[in-house]
């Protein structure tokens, strides 16, 4: 007889697989890792991605309801997923989160890894490891099943608090697109005042422009065609492809940090352009529009938008 599989590592190939499923339409290829830990309380599986800080999700993909992004994990230190801001490696970011878990939480370890980087290496250590090249993982696709317990929207495995928030402003009667609205003024607005890097601002006057033609009502669809030409043609295409200028090795230098910062500008542009491309919609996602925003740095403006929302509820004893 064979040698039993680990059911972890099977485990780990149906969430890649749903991961990869889930990225079909997105205009670039996404590196996946997932990782599942052995943990006093019962397995968590883990992920990340090579886009943004390995937290990112494109949308459109929805993360199990069992799962955990690496990045949002509260066991690791504040500001963790920064060291791995446009890391082409996130089984790395994986290894890397299981030593900092096993430094907080006794008798956890490393059970599975699975990837579908090109040429990952095996990471000192882990006995179960499996690298896919990308026609094996999307053969993958059809042979995996729906994972119990459901899935949970990208925000939600960012920060399930402020998913919930914003869910019970809508449900006291928020108008989606007056919430929406309330996040866009105030993050484009902050993005307006960030310095420009390498010649990349946050928000141009294209941005301005179809929004303030949404704003008058006579956004039609060669407002939205012209717009996106003009956005993903921007920087040599950088924002389409964040990758493309990412980091090879995560090893902390000075050439690595200056690759990084400028990679985070182009993310931080891209996430912009998603944020403001969902305003094509009626209304626009409020979960989406508050994920872009936090995803391109303005975590603490949404915050406290919807505090303030909040607030505005609680003395008019109602949604506005």
């Amino acid at each position: 007889m064979g040698a039993e599989v680990n059911p972890d590592l099977l485990l780990a190939q149906r969430v890649l697989a749903g991961l990869i499923r889930g990225c079909e339409r997105y205009p670039t290829w996404v590196r996946w890792a997932v990782s599942v830990l052995k943990m006093p309380m019962g397995s968590q599986v883990v992920i990340a991605s090579n886009i943004g800080d390995g937290g990112y999700v494109p949308p459109g993909v929805f993360i199990p309801a069992t799962a955990r992004l690496a990045v949002a994990d509260p066991v690791l230190p504040f500001g963790w997923g920064q060291r791995w801001m446009g890391g082409q490696h996130p089984a790395k970011a994986l290894v890397d989160h299981f030593e900092h878990v096993r430094k907080r939480v006794a008798g956890v370890s490393l059970s599975a890894l699975v990837t579908n980087e090109i040429w990952a290496e095996t990471p000192v250590g882990v006995d179960d490891f499996l690298a896919v090249n990308h026609v094996d993982a999307m053969n993958m696709l059809a042979q995996a099943p729906v994972l119990d317990g459901g899935h949970q929207h990208r925000l939600t495995a960012l920060d399930p608090v402020l998913a919930q928030r914003l869910s019970s402003l809508v449900e006291a009667g928020y108008a989606p697109a007056w919430v929406s609205g309330q996040l866009t003024v105030a993050v484009i607005g902050a993005a307006q005042q960030q310095e420009e890097i390498a010649g990349c601002k946050l928000v141009t006057d294209d941005e301005l422009n179809v929004l303030a033609s949404v704003n008058r009502g006579s956004a039609n669809d060669m407002t939205w065609k012209l717009y996106d030409q003009l956005a993903d043609k921007r920087h040599d295409q950088a924002l389409m492809y964040p990758e493309t200028h990412g980091v090879e090795d995560v090893d902390g230098s000075d050439v690595n940090k200056a690759i990084a910062t400028l990679y985070q500008r182009y993310y931080q542009a891209a996430r912009i352009v998603e944020m403001v491309r969902w305003w094509k919609y009626d209304p626009p996602p409020v979960m989406e529009i508050a994920y872009c925003g936090i995803q391109a740095g303005f975590g603490s403006v949404v915050a406290a938008v919807v505090s303030t929302l909040e607030m505005n509820a609680r003395r008019q004893g109602g949604a506005a």
